[in-house]
C-alpha cells in the first residue's frame, strides 16, 4: 500500500502519496532494509504524546528519524514506527508553532521555505516564496495513531508542490532503544 494523507491546497482536496523526485507518476518504494537501531541517550526537544499503551516521540517538526532520542511510535514495549517524515518538494517545512492539547493530541503549524527553480543553474529563480503555504499537522493518539495534514495556499494562483511521506518500521524492543 502507498502511504497517503489528505491534503487541502487552495480549497481543493488532493491526495498526497510518497514518490521519489525522479518518479514519473509511479509511487517510489524505499528499500526494505532496516536502519541500525540507535540507542536513546537524550530526550531534548522531543514532542511526546501518550494514550494508554501508545507513546509517540517526535522531533519538533513532528518527524521520526534515527537519532539519539529513540523517536518512534511505541505500543507496549515495541517500536512500531521508526521513521516518519513529511517533505514538500523534498524539503523540510519550517516550524511556526507547536502545541499539545492534552497528552494525546497535538497541532503543528508549519510553512514552506523558499523553493528555487534551477537551483544548480546559472540563474536560479524563486519558484515559490517562503511562507506561501500553511501546513497543519493535526495528530490524535487514541486507539491508534492518526494524523491529518492540511496544506493551505496563501498565494493568488494555484501552486503545484509534491508532498512526500516516508515511513519505516523496525519493531525494535524498547530495551534495544534505551
Amino acid at each position: 500500500a502507498t502511504p497517503a494523507s489528505d491534503t487541502q491546497v487552495g480549497g481543493a482536496r488532493e491526495q498526497a502519496t510518497a514518490q521519489s523526485p525522479a518518479a514519473s507518476g509511479a509511487p517510489h518504494r524505499w528499500p526494505a532494509t532496516p536502519a541500525p537501531i540507535k540507542r536513546a541517550t537524550d530526550l531534548t526537544g522531543v514532542l511526546i504524546l501518550k494514550h494508554e499503551d501508545l507513546f509517540l516521540l517526535t522531533d519538533p517538526f513532528g518527524d521520526i528519524h534515527a537519532d539519539s532520542r529513540g523517536l518512534g511510535l511505541y505500543q507496549d514495549d515495541t517500536r512500531l514506527l521508526s521513521h516518519y517524515e513529511v517533505r514538500i518538494d523534498e524539503q523540510r517545512p519550517v516550524i511556526l508553532r507547536t502545541g499539545v492539547g492534552g497528552s494525546f493530541t497535538s497541532r503543528l503549524q508549519l510553512t514552506n521555505p523558499a523553493y528555487l527553480r534551477n537551483p544548480d543553474g546559472p540563474d536560479p529563480e524563486i519558484g515559490l516564496r517562503a511562507q506561501s503555504l500553511g501546513i497543519l499537522r493535526e495528530r490524535v493518539l487514541a486507539g491508534g495513531f492518526r494524523e491529518r495534514i492540511t496544506v493551505d495556499n496563501f498565494t493568488t494562483q494555484p501552486e503545484h508542490q509534491r508532498i512526500s511521506l516516508r515511513l519505516a518500521a523496525d519493531y525494535a524492543d524498547i530495551f534495544e532503544v534505551r
